[in-house]
C-alpha cells in the first residue's frame, strides 16, 4: 500500500477539508507573447497593403527609399499623417515587444522579468496609445 494510500485510509476526510485552488492570473509567458506577435504582424502582412521601394533606372529597389505612400493613398490620409502614425505606433510596440533587443537588454541587465515589467509598464503604455490615438484622429481630422 502507498503512502498516499495509507493516508487516505488512516484520515478518510483528510482529501475533502482542502479548498479547490484558484487558478491565479498570470501573463502569458514570453514565448506565448512571442507566437502572438508574430501572429499579428502575419496577419497585417497579409491585410494591409504594403509599401514600396524607389527603384533606380534599371528597375532595382534602392536601399532607404521605402515608402508607405501606397498604404496612405488606400486609406485616404495624407502620406505624412500616415508616416507619423506609424512611427508613433511603432514606438509604442518597441516599450512592450519582447523582440526588442534593447528592452530585452536593460531587463536583463536589471535584473527584472518580462511578466514584472509588464505589470509595470501597462498604465503608461495604455496612456501613450491614448494619447498617440487622440493626436492622430485630431491630425485626421484638420486635414
Amino acid at each position: 500500500m502507498t503512502h498516499d494510500a495509507k493516508h487516505a485510509a488512516e484520515n478518510p476526510g483528510a482529501a475533502t477539508d482542502r479548498a479547490p485552488r484558484k487558478r491565479r492570473l498570470a501573463f502569458p509567458s514570453a514565448v506565448t507573447t512571442l507566437a502572438i506577435v508574430t501572429l499579428v504582424v502575419w496577419i497585417a502582412a497579409l491585410f494591409l497593403p504594403p509599401g514600396r521601394y524607389l527603384l533606380d533606372d534599371a528597375g532595382s529597389p534602392i536601399p532607404g527609399t521605402f515608402t508607405l505612400s501606397p498604404l496612405a493613398d488606400f486609406a485616404g490620409v495624407s502620406r505624412p499623417l500616415t508616416i507619423t502614425s506609424w512611427m508613433m505606433g511603432h514606438g509604442l510596440t518597441l516599450l512592450f515587444s519582447p523582440t526588442s533587443v534593447v528592452l530585452v537588454g536593460g531587463l536583463a541587465i536589471a535584473r527584472v522579468g518580462y511578466d514584472r515589467y509588464l505589470r509595470f509598464v501597462w498604465p503608461l503604455l495604455l496612456i501613450l496609445f491614448v494619447v498617440a490615438a487622440v493626436a492622430v484622429a485630431l491630425a485626421a481630422t484638420l486635414e
